[in-house]
């Protein structure tokens, strides 16, 4: 039986029926979870935004461990999180989105062996849902979400099948993980500004994402929100509450689908997509990033001032959801004297201040407190 959820106005009896389907699917993988959160519990989160290590030549990625310097931090959580920019695959294709007509082509594909780089640094979740996962096709895709997980790394944001022929829930939830901690379950799921390759979900299917949050806050204790959205660049640094274009493609409202989602149910939405940091937001006690910027992109990438700011976001909430506090560490990417990408903690700490800027002036009635040291702090009345 399937059922048609893509324009339901019913959210929950669309979780009823939903939850008969797939009552067999997520016992097998739920049967060994507690939903039932100890009151103190808490779940700590370390969360960066773009990655992508490196192209398929042996001089576009990096000969030594590129996130060393911050693999102490990420490694020290319950849970890491990242954005994945593109694919990664040792097929033998062309991109099909380069030609002699397109003469702007970014098209990234990473050599599989640079998993390992971000499994020693301890990442445990890699969002797929972006607008490069399909620069060399949907088998490509197919194979970066293979080798991540292969290597116990949970890949979050693409169905397994073309959404457009396969239209059950199944295939929907595919795109879904769960991870247990703390005797809690954490949902993690990833939205794109489009449906590209007919196999992410998209931010414009608002009524689509407020069912499946509904449903998997119904199933979990925390739901994790991925978002990639919004336009691109220096210019882009402020987050607006309206649609946002960049070469004439609606990247969507940033601010209206995070509120969305949370109103649905989720507890925490990470951004990236705009390769540059943008502000933080506190809204119903949950806590948003518009954009985490650019954390690791050896090649490929620009990283002219601000692209080459990053962050890590230490996040804590509680059991219920809700944010507790936070910390800022300032990354940023510059080249050494031979001309080749260097990650490293910036003691000068320009993520931090551009991040408290750009909150407060975005957000000036519902930013955190953003502190001198980096500690970030709920506010008295987040609703």
């Amino acid at each position: 039986m399937t059922i048609n959820i893509f324009n339901s106005p019913k959210p929950f009896a669309f979780i009823q029926f939903f939850t008969i389907f797939f009552n067999l699917f997520l016992v097998l993988f739920l049967a060994p979870f507690s939903t039932h959160a100890n009151s103190s519990s808490e779940i700590n989160i370390k969360a960066v935004g773009d990655m992508m290590l490196g192209l398929n030549a042996p001089s576009k990625y990096p000969d030594h461990f590129f996130l060393e310097e911050v693999s102490d931090i990420l490694s020290n959580s319950d849970i890491s999180f990242g954005n994945q920019e593109g694919s990664i695959c040792d097929l033998e294709t062309l991109s099909p989105k380069c030609n002699s007509s397109n003469k702007e082509c970014h098209a990234f594909k990473s050599p599989s062996h640079l998993i390992l780089q971000y499994k020693k640094a301890g990442f445990d979740v890699l969002s797929l849902a972006n607008n490069h996962i399909f620069d060399y096709g949907s088998a490509c895709a197919s194979e970066t979400k293979n080798k991540i997980e292969n290597n116990n790394i949970l890949a979050i944001g693409l169905t397994d099948k073309i959404r457009k022929y396969s239209k059950d829930e199944k295939n929907l939830l595919s795109s879904v993980r769960f991870i247990n901690k703390n005797n809690q379950v954490i949902a993690f799921i990833g939205f794109h500004f489009s449906n590209s390759g007919q196999r992410l979900l998209s931010i414009h299917e608002t009524q689509l994402a407020q069912n499946i949050i509904q449903f998997l806050k119904q199933k979990s204790d925390i739901v994790i929100v991925s978002m990639h959205a919004g336009s691109e660049g220096h210019l882009a640094r402020h987050t607006l509450n309206s649609n946002e274009f960049f070469k004439g493609e609606n990247r969507g409202n940033s601010i209206k689908f995070a509120h969305t989602v949370i109103d649905a149910g989720a507890d925490l939405v990470l951004g990236h997509g705009p390769h540059v940091l943008r502000g933080l937001e506190i809204y119903k006690d949950r806590l948003i990033a518009y954009s985490l910027g650019n954390f690791a992109t050896y090649s490929g990438f620009s990283l002219i001032y601000p692209k080459n700011l990053g962050a890590i976001l230490d996040i804590t909430l509680s059991h219920t959801g809700a944010f507790k506090r936070g910390q800022i560490f300032s990354t940023i990417q510059k080249k050494d004297a031979q001309g080749k990408t260097r990650l490293k903690l910036d003691l000068s700490h320009q993520a931090l201040k551009e991040i408290y800027l750009l909150s407060n002036e975005d957000f000036s009635q519902s930013s955190p407190q953003i502190y001198n040291d980096g500690s970030v702090r709920p506010i008295a009345n987040s609703q």
